[in-house]
């Protein structure tokens, strides 16, 4: 049973494999041109801008999917006044935040 981590080293290790295959040549079309080899010089970078813009696009979309909860943010607020309560019971003041 492979862990999560050593899924993604496994993973990670055989395209780094491949890009390096691609890069060295060993592994081509039959008559590679100027795109192929711009191709496989570039992969990581094509790699990272696209898991940049899949970052992006996912925080986007959970940013404007974000859920309210009103009642949640009352419960909090009541609890925060029952502590402020119960300190000032034993003595601690509190001073405005500025």
């Amino acid at each position: 049973a492979l862990t999560k981590l050593h899924q993604w080293l496994l993973a990670g290790l055989a395209l780094l494999t491949a890009w390096l295959l691609m890069l060295s040549g060993a592994v081509a079309p039959a008559n590679p041109g100027l795109v192929w080899r711009h191709a496989a010089a570039f992969l990581p970078v094509y790699c990272a801008l696209a898991l940049g813009l899949a970052s992006l696009i996912t925080v986007v979309y959970r940013v404007l999917t974000f859920v309210d909860c009103p009642q949640a943010h009352a419960e909090l607020v009541k609890e925060i006044e029952t502590a402020k309560a119960d300190l000032a019971k034993r003595g601690f003041t509190f001073t405005a935040a500025s």
